[in-house]
């Protein structure tokens, strides 16, 4: 299979981040953009293929700081999209930085979620069972919300490979 362009992986990503940064405005979190393409607009391109250390590290910074209104606790989220929704420990890079970071992965049948811890224990989310964003309880999130958006997952990705 021909790997897709770079901007079309990047407007994939780009979808995925809004639809989660949207659930969590709807449900009352401060989302605070933390990633690459925030901290340091316009790199993005130039890091596509550099290999430094420092590109590297900048390339971790998860996409988001998501602040809980109600208690003020932060926690580190990034947000992948996989047609699939196939996402394994072994995908971040070996001295991933953000440990207490939790993925949420978009994909064409909803949404997962699940930790770094939880991904280095079992090595890949699996699609069915309690990793989805429905079944995690890293937020406060309501049921209904988490359904809708789920439902635009679905929706906006049923033909994207």
């Amino acid at each position: 299979m021909q790997k897709q362009p770079f901007h079309f992986r990047i407007l994939k990503a780009r979808i995925a981040e809004t639809l989660i940064k949207e659930l969590f405005k709807l449900n009352g979190y401060n989302v605070f953009n933390f990633g690459m393409e925030q901290v340091l607009p316009g790199i993005t391109g130039s890091l596509n293929t550099n290999t430094s250390e420092e590109a590297q590290i900048i390339r971790q910074l998860p996409d988001f700081v998501i602040q809980n209104t109600s208690d003020g606790s932060l926690q580190y989220v990034e947000v992948k999209y996989r047609n699939k929704g196939n996402f394994k420990f072994a995908d971040l890079p070996k001295d991933f930085k953000y440990t207490n970071a939790v993925f949420i992965i978009v994909h064409k049948t909803g949404i997962g979620c699940i930790s770094y811890n939880q991904l280095k224990e079992i090595g890949k989310l699996p699609l069915n069972g309690p990793y989805t964003i429905d079944n995690q309880n890293y937020f406060q999130l309501s049921e209904d919300s988490v359904q809708e958006f789920m439902n635009y997952a679905r929706m906006l990705f049923a033909g994207v490979a």
